[in-house]
């Protein structure tokens, strides 16, 4: 351009191209800069370059005129970014909702999937819990005098008859609802479920306190979070000596559970690398 006529040449509308076009891209700190470096060219082609190409450098243009051409090439650089970057604001926006809605329908085709494969795990899973009932069975037969024994293999048979339920469910119908997971509660109530369903395989006592709970609102269902406390409860109820001792410190922003047992707590060697 500079070679060709400078701010005359009709050619002159493609310097506020690369700006526009990366209004809806880059960054604001980057277009901004693109924007400067246009304008400053603009500025430089409108009193320095070299004369237009015969015949054009015949024709003359009133001062008045000439003036103009840069005058609107900056207004429609700035007009046309301000454009540019609400548009492409607009598309960002839209580009982040169609991803969510992707990652929503991905893990909802894992969820399918899952359930797919848990009844296929039910189905194999059943003869190898069949052979164990039978020689729980067997052994209670063979140990129906012994107290001790007697009572940890009365156990394992009602375990084993409990996960054959389990599985049978699952092979039935896998994708089946759970009453208890799919119901909104209380944090206390959640609790009391979880522990209920461990107080039927443990001898431990669980105390329950509420040092806190103004909480008024019931817990949105989620298997993470169920799943998660039975996890620290079965560790709890593993290592304790005859107690576990369940916290609850609930407000309108915080809940808090604290478990604790009177087991023996880690060993010293273990503490320090906790976290690693």
């Amino acid at each position: 351009l500079y070679l060709t006529g400078g701010i005359l040449n009709p050619f002159s509308i493609f310097l506020i191209i690369p700006s526009v076009f990366a209004s809806s891209n880059l960054k604001i700190r980057t277009n901004l800069f693109l924007i400067f470096v246009t304008l400053i060219s603009i500025i430089f082609l409108t009193f320095y370059s070299n004369g237009l190409p015969e015949p054009l450098n015949k024709i003359k243009i009133n001062n008045y005129y000439y003036y103009s051409i840069p005058i609107a090439l900056i207004i429609a650089l700035l007009f046309l970014n301000y454009f540019a970057l609400i548009f492409g604001r607009e598309s960002n926006l839209r580009k982040e909702a169609l991803n969510k809605i992707q990652e929503l329908i991905s893990k909802e085709h894992e969820l399918v999937s899952l359930g797919t494969q848990a009844a296929a795990a039910a189905h194999s899973l059943g003869t190898p819990l069949s052979t164990i009932k039978i020689i729980s069975q067997d052994l209670l037969l063979h140990f129906n005098n012994n107290k001790e024994l007697k009572k940890d293999i009365k156990l394992l048979v009602s375990q084993v008859d409990r996960c054959n339920e389990i599985l049978k469910r699952l092979s039935i119908n896998s994708t089946l609802e759970d009453d208890f997971i799919d119901k909104d509660i209380s944090l206390h109530n959640y609790l009391k479920e979880i522990v209920n369903s461990f107080k039927e395989i443990s001898d431990k006592n669980f105390i329950i306190n509420i040092a806190q709970n103004t909480n008024s609102f019931d817990i949105t269902k989620s298997i993470e979070i169920i799943y998660g406390i039975r996890n620290f409860i079965g560790n709890a109820n593993k290592y304790a000596k005859n107690n576990i001792f369940i916290t609850i410190k609930s407000d309108s922003e915080i809940s808090e559970i604290i478990i604790e047992d009177d087991g023996p707590g880690f060993s010293k060697d273990i503490l320090t690398k906790i976290g690693e």
